[in-house]
Order: structure tokens, then sequence, then C-alpha cells
């Protein structure tokens, strides 16, 4: 009888796992980001975690970077104008309208995803305007 049970649960898991959009985690969003704001994504990873990350614009191209915690710390500072230092980042896409990538966690830690829509990032995107962005995620 337990087995049976056991048995039922694992399959209705699956099953809700198969109708939702995504994997195990997986999120779908849309949200406005308004010139010179940025918005981020956070995860709690242990070492060797993947996640898969994609985000399509309104057409305005955007900065995209991937942070551990302590960098996420410095950059946040600077960003708003209250601090200064060197910003590490685990992956940088400059200037994407479009994009699909991968990333591995090198630790166990809490990694972010930030969107970025300003002139922050040198050789990156330039804001214009507010932009549209729909992103998924999965881990």
């Amino acid at each position: 009888m337990e087995w049976t049970k056991n048995f039922f649960v694992i399959v209705l898991c699956a099953l809700a796992l198969v109708v939702s959009s995504g994997c195990i985690g997986g999120k779908s969003e849309t949200v406005t980001i308004e010139k010179g704001f940025m918005y981020s994504y956070s995860f709690e990873m242990p070492k060797e975690t993947e996640v898969m990350f994609s985000l399509d614009t309104d057409g305005a191209p955007v900065d995209v970077l991937v942070l551990d915690r302590a960098n996420f710390e410095v950059f946040q500072k600077i960003f708003s104008g209250g601090g200064d230092g060197r910003v590490s980042t685990i992956v940088t896409h400059p200037g994407v309208v479009s994009k699909s990538f991968t990333f591995t966690s090198p630790k166990d830690d809490t990694y972010f995803i930030v969107i970025e829509n300003s002139d922050w990032l040198k050789g990156g995107a330039t804001a214009t305007r507010a932009v549209r962005v729909t992103t998924r995620s999965s881990v």
C-alpha cells in the first residue's frame, strides 16, 4: 500500500512538471525596465548547478550580467551611485535584444542575473527609453 501511495505522488509530481511551463524552478516573466534602471533575478545554487536563461526585448538592447552575491552587492552600490569598486562578472552579454544562455555555478552561492537598461556597462547598450523584457529561466 505504501509503495502505491508513493508511486501515485511521483506520478502527480511528474504531471505537474509537464503541465507547468519550464523545468523545475522554471519561471517566465515580462517586466518593463525604465531607462537608467536594472532588474535582477536571484538563484540560490550549490556548486555545479546549471541555469538556463533566455530573454527577448521589445527591440531596445539591454546588458545582461551574471554575478555572485559579493559582486552583486558591489554592483548595487556602484549602480546606485553610492560606491566604487570593481565588479567581476561570471557572464556578460552586452547590448542584447534576444539571447539564450546557460551558466553553471562555480561554487555554492546566491547568483544574480541582472538586466540593466542604462549606460553603466562600458561597451554595452545605450539606454534611450524604457524597455519591455520577457524572460524565461529554469534551474
